[in-house]
């Protein structure tokens, strides 16, 4: 039915037109993968960000979505990589690049060699933040060391599924030798406790003197003394047994017996106390002034657990450690990841065990690289299911922290 119309006429005529219209909404959607959806992102100071050492950097145009250059279908893509070199997570050993971050990718390569090739480039520097800048710019597709998530950077790139964990820390130096330490206790813990139970013996010994003078004065007081210390033979011998000096000489071994009880709970509760204050943990962090690598991620982190924090342009520990050592005793600590502090330890410094927190370690992906991003999340989580991360983490840091590599 055709209500009285005929189209027989137009139909040429129409088709025409609708091959037109597609042909040209067809031209549209290639010049706009072509072109990208292009952005300028406000550039905004954070005065509370001890991160924001990088906004002295020019920010260029960002591409929010397509690929950084079209693609042709059949063809290996070459994807840009930036390695930001830091051990124990990508460094060089015997001409050849490894590490625990660095192993893991040559694991994604063999999982992704089919669709991609990989073009690298390493630098040796701390300040990740800075770099991630280079990926948010289209200078490369992805970078890849222990990066942790965080706000401020996912508004620069986008981050992969978590490689493994890792725990922030602080590298430590003792501010006391052993002899310094063992005078600090003498002092503090074995002294007062000491002369409490000479006094206690004395009065004690004199009140057994009175009761059984045939003891003799000296007799009786070393005996009370001796029993304060856990040596109650002598207040047991030579006595009359008469019953006052029976009822005198049990209350002594009673009160030796529950004071020596008491003073080895008191004396062990102190010992821990003392370790306690001489280490940094989440009760006294508040007190302690750490310094921190500018664009590690590590500075608001720990400033957040109410640290005074300060940040240094450097490119390694190294340099960090450095600055410790010469202004001594100023700091107590150096903020960084868990592996950075296992990697670090030397005759002078030593890893604070005290966990402050987990961090997610992933990849950096440029923003609108959706199909990079989920070639690269599928890998991962086939080597997480396989156990392979894990098995690379273990071969670094042993089975007791294995559980930082298990997602």
């Amino acid at each position: 039915m055709n209500f009285g119309f005929s189209f027989s006429d137009k139909e040429d005529e129409l088709n025409t037109m609708n091959q037109t219209f597609y042909r040209r909404l067809l031209e549209d959607k290639i010049k706009i993968l072509e072109k990208g959806f292009v952005t300028k992102p406000k550039k905004t100071k954070d005065k509370d960000n001890d991160d924001s050492e990088d906004e002295d950097i020019p920010t260029a145009t960002v591409v929010k979505d397509g690929p950084m250059e079209m693609h042709q279908p059949g063809k290996k893509r070459v994807i840009k990589v930036l390695a930001l070199v830091q051990a124990p997570y990508i460094y060089k050993k015997s001409g050849k690049y490894t590490g625990i971050v660095y192993d893991i990718w040559k694991s994604i390569k063999v999982e992704l060699a089919r669709k991609y090739d990989f073009e690298e480039t390493f630098i040796e520097t701390l300040n990740y933040t800075k770099q991630l800048r280079r990926v948010q710019n289209g200078e490369f597709h992805l970078a890849l060391t222990s990066l942790t998530t965080n706000a401020k950077r996912t508004k620069m790139i986008n981050f992969t599924r978590p490689l493994f964990i890792n725990q922030k820390s602080i590298l430590t130096k003792p501010k006391q030798g052993y002899a310094e330490y063992m005078g600090k206790i003498a002092y503090k813990l074995f002294l007062p406790p000491l002369a409490l139970l000479i006094i206690l013996g004395i009065i004690l010994g004199n009140l057994m003197y009175f009761v059984e003078p045939k003891r003799g004065y000296k007799r009786a007081i070393f005996s009370s003394i001796a029993s304060m210390f856990g040596e109650m033979g002598f207040i047991s011998e030579n006595s009359k047994l008469k019953p006052l000096g029976v009822f005198v000489a049990f209350i002594i071994m009673t009160i030796s017996f529950y004071f020596s009880i008491f003073l080895q709970a008191a004396t062990t509760e102190k010992l821990m106390e003392f370790k306690r204050d001489d280490e940094i943990n989440a009760a006294n962090i508040h007190t302690k002034q750490l310094l921190y690598a500018k664009g590690s991620g590590m500075g608001n982190a720990f400033k957040r657990l109410g640290a005074d924090v300060k940040g240094m342009k450097v490119d390694s520990i190294d340099e960090l450690k450095q600055k410790y050592i010469s202004e001594e005793p100023k700091w107590d600590g150096i903020a960084m990841s868990f592996m950075d502090a296992y990697n670090e330890q030397d005759d002078d410094f030593l890893i604070n065990k005290n966990n402050f927190g987990l961090n997610e370690e992933a990849i950096a992906v440029q923003i609108g690289e959706n199909r990079l991003l989920k070639d690269l999340d599928i890998a991962i989580t086939r080597l997480q299911d396989a156990y392979e991360i894990r098995k690379i983490y273990n071969s670094y840091f042993g089975d007791k922290y294995d559980f930082m590599g298990i997602l």
